[in-house]
């Protein structure tokens, strides 16, 4: 994640002065937007670790590149609702264990493509 925001921080910088990216770079600046946006949180408002695990693997593997900028922390919020109500088994485990095991990577990614069909960022 440090080194996603750092490189996301240079080709920002760098795209400042550049006219033309080429489309590696777009989708770069895109997911670092992505990131920037998912790690602000409310002030008072701590997340549990377990909560903010899943948002970071959802952000670094993809799953939130097609969402809007502004609908990525209404996306977390739901994604993170989403995955506590249907997969609360999975949840637990990841929380328990402190690690997404590779049982639970391949349960969470299914979650997580299986959320991101029923996300529709247009409502609200």
């Amino acid at each position: 994640l440090k080194l996603s925001l750092a490189q996301y921080r240079d080709l920002e910088a760098f795209a400042a002065f550049a006219s033309d990216l080429d489309a590696a770079s777009k989708s770069q600046l895109a997911r670092g937007e992505r990131l920037v946006e998912l790690l602000k949180q409310s002030q008072y408002s701590p997340y549990e670790v377990t909560d903010q695990v899943l948002s970071i693997f959802s952000a670094t593997n993809g799953y939130l590149d097609a969402i809007p900028t502004k609908e990525v922390r209404r996306y977390e919020k739901e994604m993170l609702t989403f995955l506590k109500q249907k997969y609360a088994k999975m949840y637990d485990s990841i929380s328990k264990e402190q690690k997404i095991s590779d049982e639970s990577k391949k349960q969470l990614e299914d979650a997580l493509k299986e959320f991101k069909a029923i996300f529709d960022p247009a409502t609200k």
